[in-house]
């Protein structure tokens, strides 16, 4: 193998290790600045950004890989984005947005990086302008075909350029520099630096990203001999209408495409698809009102564009920020619900229909003081009317439990007046230095607090506890 043919073959091998990397095509601040607003509606519905993302070549790309990684479909029929958009849970398709990268459009004249800017611009303006006219030849030929699905494959036809734009920059800039300079079709110098093209990366993306197939040969083939390839395969007639929507687009000269080569004659091509010279020159007098309304949707004319991102994104982290507060405040309850089922479940797994309500009162001690982490515990229940004395369950250290029998002074109510009906903690010797004064077991009482234990709005009880 010749040299030049090993080093274009190492070359080509490394452009699509590089690119076959990317999770997703990144996007531009101008466009960010607009949907980024609307992804932090409380009541986000992916409807809401339809417009945005059919115009959008990187949102386009994320949302029908979202599809097919969902385990979703495209509805049956005719293709529609947005019907299979409402297939799919708002917080996914958040999500999924908000993980396409963002590229700065502000940038000195003299930086590297002003060339690429302009250059992505371009590409994004040319796209529009392919997936604008794909859509009404579409209509206009004979026989029809899908508008909708050849607007997404115009839309879509370069994103092997936007690929190569993304991971390789400063040589993707400087193909397009030669490309001008020597008056070449970019696939042209693609091949000789890179032993690829960008119809072949981009197909690849596009099979690896699990896109329509009939979008798939629109990328793969738009710069083929499109009219005998569709003698043998009638479905790449798709690519016949991006081909053609392509040279109509660099003819009017509405956005860039990086190619500089003379575009070929439409004729044949507008022919095979039983398209009049009439009908095609209607569709580029109206194509620029068409592309202007989708630059329009983008922001890209958008005034102080980048300083609109970073107000968008600062309000982002601020309300993702406060969400994260109510999560977490929420997550925290919900624990202690949680928490306080097994409790409850844990206590109700050791009575049976035969336990009376001191055995109930002990394993409630008992558990009291292992789930609150406590030191010593003592429960009473109040005595029948005119009882002398009472049983107390004490708990020590290590859930030792014990039954004592406490006399009841006189005059005395085993309920502090302020826990008959209400629930607080109060500090213990405040109210029951009688109860306490009569246990075995030592409480700290300048530690020990008590509650009430209420059923149906009144005391039946209290716990006191280290």
């Amino acid at each position: 193998m010749p040299d030049n043919l090993k080093k274009n073959s190492t070359t080509s091998q490394q452009v699509e290790l590089a690119i076959n990397q990317l999770d997703s095509l990144s996007t531009l601040d101008c466009i960010a600045a607009q949907y980024l607003p609307k992804l932090l509606q409380s009541q986000f519905q992916p409807s809401a950004l339809i417009d945005i993302i059919e115009s959008d070549p990187a949102l386009t790309l994320r949302i029908l890989s979202l599809i097919s990684s969902s385990g979703s479909s495209l509805p049956d029929g005719r293709f529609s984005l947005s019907k299979a958009l409402q297939k799919l849970p708002a917080h996914q398709v958040r999500n999924a947005i908000l993980s396409i990268r963002i590229n700065q459009t502000v940038s000195t004249d003299d930086s590297p990086n002003s060339y690429n800017i302009s250059l992505k611009k371009g590409l994004y303006i040319h796209s529009l302008a392919v997936a604008c006219c794909a859509k009404e030849i579409a209509e206009l030929a004979t026989p029809q075909m899908d508008q909708q699905l050849a607007y997404c494959a115009g839309l879509l036809h370069d994103i092997g350029k936007l690929a190569m734009d993304q991971t390789m920059p400063r040589s993707f800039a400087r193909i397009c520099e030669e490309a001008k300079s020597t008056e070449q079709c970019t696939q042209t110098v693609e091949q000789k630096h890179l032993g690829t093209d960008h119809t072949i990366i981009g197909k690849h993306l596009a099979q690896k990203w699990q896109l329509p197939n009939l979008i798939i040969l629109a990328i793969w083939l738009h710069h083929s001999r499109t009219l005998t390839i569709s003698r043998d395969m009638p479905e790449a007639r798709i690519a016949a209408v991006i081909q053609l929507a392509d040279l109509v687009a660099r003819q009017t000269g509405i956005g860039q495409s990086g190619s500089y080569d003379k575009p070929q004659g439409t004729a044949p091509i507008a022919w095979s698809l039983a398209i009049s010279t009439e009908q095609l020159q209607h569709i580029r007098e109206n194509l620029s009102t068409k592309v202007e309304q989708k630059t329009k949707i983008l922001g890209m004319d958008l005034p102080n564009a980048h300083t609109k991102y970073c107000e968008a994104v600062h309000d982002a982290a601020v309300q993702f920020a406060q969400r994260d507060t109510d999560l977490s405040n929420e997550n925290r309850q919900l624990l202690s619900a949680s928490s306080h089922l097994d409790f409850m479940k844990e206590l109700l797994l050791n009575i049976n229909l035969t336990s009376t309500a001191l055995d109930l009162a002990e394993h409630l001690a008992v558990r009291w003081q292992k789930f609150y982490q406590t030191g010593r515990v003592c429960l009473i229940l109040v005595p029948p009317t005119g009882s002398e004395s009472l049983e107390a369950v004490t708990v020590e250290s290590l859930a030792q439990s014990q039954v004592v029998s406490i006399k009841i002074p006189d005059e005395i109510s085993v309920i502090p007046k302020t826990l008959l009906n209400n629930f607080a903690i109060v500090n213990a010797h405040d109210h029951i230095d009688w109860l306490l004064k009569q246990l075995e077991t030592s409480f700290n009482v300048n530690q020990t607090k008590l509650v009430p234990l209420l059923c149906g709005g009144k005391a039946i009880g209290v716990i006191a506890f280290e």
